[in-house]
């Protein structure tokens, strides 16, 4: 009667152990894979998703001619910042002395804590480039820059690229309405910059984003009157597709320090990130003390078990 109440026990047991340690397995292997933040694996990325071509328009062009002509860029910088954001301030300084022939550059306050905050960028931010942190400046719709550190190296890394952009044809505004022709099956994404006062310093940030479209690129027209009346600004009007984008670290030193910024201490949900590697380790460590009783348990029965039977 004793030997098979202990084997019950030692079942039981066995039943709750292997529970327990199941349970486990399962936590721990969902929290290391959002903390290492795994792709969704019913997300699919092209190869050919990203920037095919950038055009731009300036104000002056508009007002001195009937009909205005864009230039293509030879590269796009998208500098993604906020008028909080301290170690934001030495980037902008160097983006303003920044001269390069044809490089546009679209500055974005995704943040939903800046008075400038547009939701355009903030999806760009989110969903297109799936960043994380400010400063960080996009070269090309592929490569990153993150921190005042690595963006020191932006010259060196521009010069990394060779870009032929193409896809968008004889494109030119004339009475508010933009033209151009195209056959591709991407999208065409038009953004309004604007010249706009910080929010705190004493100077504007030149080429800050205010607006933005986005439609097919077989539409080959679209009236935007409405953005031109007493505006002072360019246009950038780029060919891409809507899927994300997988960027590359542009900086010699990928590891290094960054000057990561913190958000205002009244965060919202929306800028929470994915945990940590570090918080996945601590949540693996908590697990596994959280088992450690079930193993006690099971070893004092079994010892006692093999005792009585010897």
């Amino acid at each position: 009667m004793n030997t098979c109440l202990k084997k019950s026990q030692i079942r039981k047991t066995n039943n709750k152990f292997s529970i327990a340690y199941f349970l486990a397995a399962l936590a721990v292997f969902s929290t290391l894979n959002g903390g290492f933040v795994a792709a969704d694996p019913q997300e699919e990325i092209s190869v050919q998703d990203g920037i095919m071509d950038v055009l731009f328009i300036d104000s002056q062009c508009i007002v001195e001619n009937e009909e205005c002509e864009a230039t293509r860029a030879g590269n796009i910088i998208e500098y993604f910042g906020a008028d909080w954001c301290e170690p934001c301030l030495e980037v902008e300084e160097f983006l303003m002395d920044y001269e390069k022939e044809n490089t546009v550059i679209i500055q974005h306050h995704a943040s939903v804590f800046d008075y400038s905050y547009l939701n355009y960028s903030k999806f760009r931010f989110d969903n297109k480039f799936r960043l994380l942190f400010i400063p960080s400046l996009v070269l090309n719709g592929q490569g990153l820059l993150t921190g005042t550190s690595q963006i020191l190296e932006l010259n060196d890394a521009l010069g990394g690229y060779q870009m032929n952009y193409s896809g968008i044809d004889n494109l030119s505004i004339e009475n508010g309405k933009l033209n151009w022709q195209s056959g591709s099956e991407y999208n065409i994404t038009i953004w309004r910059l604007d010249s706009t006062p910080h929010e705190f310093e004493n100077y504007s940030h030149p080429y800050l984003a205010t607006h933005s479209l986005t439609l097919p690129a077989k539409t080959n027209t679209t009236n935007i009157s409405d953005w031109l009346h007493n505006w002072t600004g360019r246009l950038v009007i780029t060919l891409e597709s809507n899927g994300p984008s997988v960027l590359r670290s542009d900086s010699t030193n990928p590891t290094g320090s960054l000057d990561f910024n913190n958000e205002p201490t009244n965060t919202s949900e929306e800028q929470m990130i994915e945990p940590s590697r570090e918080f996945a380790i601590l949540i693996v460590v908590l697990l596994l003390l959280a088992i450690l009783p079930a193993f006690y348990m099971y070893w004092q029965i079994t010892r006692k078990n093999n005792d009585e039977s010897e």
